[in-house]
């Protein structure tokens, strides 16, 4: 935008940007540091490189960089000319071994001063904390610092964003899961973390950590004790309070001056101008600052206070209004706002301000939505917005309209997955606004039930039968939607609503199983079982209690899994629900079997065959088989144990069930190798791993 403006001319003997270019590279230095040799930002270096700013005071650069060419016992190179391509050496690259940094879509705009800030603090501390009022931009700061630092990290940089977990366990786990670490049964998961990331050399960053400030602290400083490579970014309204903590307070964008300026000149100069500029610019291509609108434009800057978001929302509107106009009306606003508000910040006023203002020009059916859709946690897809907020008396426009036009008017966020889907989500400021709003309304009430039940409806279609746990096709799905899951599993247990509660635990059980969530499933079907009237023999509470057997084996906590095993049985017996009689007869199968109860093991394997037979479910059959060809195994009749996997592995490929053909042919490979016959055992195993690593 400086050239745009007009701001400077190059003066005589400029430097030019290739010979910038050249002489850093000869030096082997980044941009980074040639800015701190020459007092200036990383970001102005490297515009001068680009031609998008004149090189100022070219003497000076030119006499810097001649010392520097000294130190370095490098021959000096003509200042006018740049040397050849083939006489520079560019530096080494630096594996990076990964990272899930979100990629901007929009340019970093201003902070210079701080991003630099971010930087070097992380040279010096191991926890550097970024604090400030909401929307501020302390994320966008975060990410950006760890975009430009990730190959300074062997290990990578890894972003983790807390603003939507609800319990101080889900720190660790959000951890976990970005760095694909899975629980181990017995063992705290903040102890698994600091054993893998041990000998890492990595950045995480944690953001939105004010609503978990305690469990963040814990977390933090259990893992910087154990961790001597691990450096950590957190971003929240609060410091998290640990010793040697070092505290960035991040503040709002610099601000035009208020008295009258000649020229657009020194008003472009400032962040928050430059980021309105930036914005204006991606909505309306050709806007930029003039003398007919930069004293409108400084003047709207001050009225937002500097706060990037609400200037990114006001810019958002410039292809509808002037800014005399949007200036004109977003002082109305924040004048009522600040008149009648007291308690809070005045930067906290002003995103008010500014979402409202945003709110109140949407016409009635876009309000609708924008504040229907702050029911959902996270994010959520075109699917459940139809299902979940559609309003049914309106045919036109429709979901996809209005949402459409919400991600045009920047309140609704879309982003691509990479399955090649689209999932939304709104800003936590934005979605918090909207929510009051909702219950405004009086119909949150209606919209929370809607929203819990088609989340129930989804997870029972994704519930696969017993024994075929290993592949559960909707795994990815379940996973995405997950924290919606959890917050309509709260809405069934806070209104007691025994049914939903207990259907919806029993269809997410599984899923907790296979994915790894163990203490989240365990925590939360407990809760399910002290609901009052849980005990009614039913069908729901069977499910439930198959579940509860089910994690507490994955767990380890054998006892408690074989005592609600005997239950489930008991009462599955009374309900004539053969699959669960067959489940939980092979379940405690398997517990006698791994206990070296072998006779009791293979009484109820042999009663668990037989009554999934009966009741014409393959899975739990090619199940029971398993385990009794694992005890023949066990107890040295090869014979016997071949035969049973064979047979297995002959139901499993003809029901197309993958997790029992990789059962079976793990096992007929291990009986081949203990028969001595390597050969065969190679090439069945080979096949079995090969089944194991293919998707699902």
């Amino acid at each position: 935008m400086a050239q745009k403006a007009g701001i400077s001319r190059p003066e005589a003997g400029a430097l030019l940007p290739a010979e910038l270019r050249a002489h850093r590279q000869a030096l082997r230095m980044t941009q980074a540091a040639l800015a701190v040799a020459l007092g200036v930002t990383a970001t102005t270096v490297a515009r001068w490189e680009r031609g998008e700013q004149v090189i100022g005071h070219p003497r000076v650069v030119r006499l810097a960089l001649d010392r520097l060419e000294q130190r370095s016992n490098r021959p000096r190179r003509s200042p006018r000319r740049p040397p050849s391509v083939s006489t520079v050496r560019l530096p080494e690259p630096v594996q990076v071994r990964g990272h899930n940094l979100p990629a901007q879509v929009s340019t970093f705009v201003g902070r210079e001063r701080q991003l630099g800030d971010v930087k070097r603090l992380l040279e010096r501390t191991r926890l550097l904390t970024v604090t400030g009022t909401g929307g501020v931009g302390k994320t966008r700061l975060a990410l950006q610092a760890a975009a430009d630092l990730v190959g300074e990290y062997a290990d990578g940089a890894w972003f983790v964003e807390f603003a939507s977990i609800a319990e101080p366990a889900d720190v660790a786990r959000g951890v976990a899961a970005v760095l694909h670490v899975v629980e181990q049964a017995n063992q705290p998961l903040v102890d698994t973390l600091s054993n893998v990331l041990t000998n890492r050399c990595l950045l995480l960053v944690l953001d939105n950590c004010e609503h978990v400030l305690q469990p963040c602290a814990e977390f933090a400083q259990v893992l910087l004790g154990q961790c001597r490579s691990v450096r950590i970014l957190t971003t929240s309204r609060e410091r998290l309070g640990l010793a040697g903590e070092v505290v960035l307070q991040l503040t709002a964008m610099e601000l035009p001056a208020a008295v009258a300026e000649p020229s657009p000149t020194r008003a472009v100069q400032t962040e928050s101008v430059r980021l309105f500029v930036e914005r204006a610019t991606d909505v309306l291509p050709g806007f930029g600052l003039n003398n007919d609108n930069w004293a409108d434009v400084a003047n709207l800057c001050r009225q937002l206070e500097g706060i990037p978001l609400a200037l990114e929302l006001a810019a958002a509107r410039i292809h509808a209004l002037s800014v005399k106009q949007i200036a004109a009306r977003l002082d109305d606003r924040l004048g009522l706002l600040v008149s009648t508000t007291r308690t809070p910040p005045r930067r906290h006023q002003t995103v008010r301000a500014a979402v409202e203002w945003s709110y109140e020009l949407l016409s009635a059916a876009e309000q609708r939505l924008f504040s229907r859709v702050s029911v959902f946690v996270r994010d959520w897809t075109l699917e459940a917005a139809e299902a979940v907020v559609a309003d049914p008396a309106r045919s036109s426009p429709t979901v996809l309209d209005l949402l459409s036009q919400l991600v045009t008017k920047s309140l609704v966020i879309a982003e691509s997955t990479p399955d090649g889907h689209v999932r939304y989500r709104q800003l936590e400021l934005v979605r918090q606004y909207a929510n009051e709003r909702l219950s405004e309304s009086g119909e949150a009430g209606e919209i929370q039930a809607q929203h819990a039940y088609y989340y129930l409806a989804l997870a029972a279609a994704e519930q696969p039968e017993p024994g075929v746990l290993e592949n559960i096709p909707g795994l990815d799905r379940l996973n995405a939607d997950r924290a919606n899951l959890l917050f309509a599993l709260q809405w069934f247990v806070e209104r007691v609503d025994l049914d939903g509660a207990q259907l919806l635990a029993s269809a997410l059980w599984p899923f907790w199983y296979v994915s790894g969530y163990l203490e989240e499933g365990w925590r939360w079907i407990n809760r399910v079982l002290a609901l009052p009237g849980v005990n009614s023999p039913n069908v729901p509470r069977a499910k439930v209690l198959f579940g509860t057997a089910m994690l507490a084996y994955r767990r380890g906590d054998y006892d408690t899994s074989e005592a609600v095993a005997r239950e489930c049985l008991r009462l599955s017996r009374e309900l004539g629900q053969k699959v669960l009689v067959a489940a939980m007869l092979r379940n405690l199968g398997t517990l006698a079997r791994m206990r070296h109860r072998f006779s009791e093991s293979r009484r109820l394997l042999n009663g668990a065959v037989s009554v999934a037979r009966a009741a014409g479910c393959r899975a739990e059959e090619i199940e029971g088989l398993l385990q009794l060809a694992r005890l023949d195994y066990l107890e040295a009749d090869h014979d016997a144990a071949r035969t049973r996997f064979e047979k297995a592995l002959a139901i499993a490929s003809e029901t197309r069930n993958s997790g029992g053909i990789v059962g079976a042919l793990r096992g007929l490979g291990e009986v081949a190798y203990k028969c001595g016959d390597h050969l065969v055992a190679r090439t069945l195993l080979e096949e079995c791993a090969e089944r194991a690593r293919a998707p699902g």
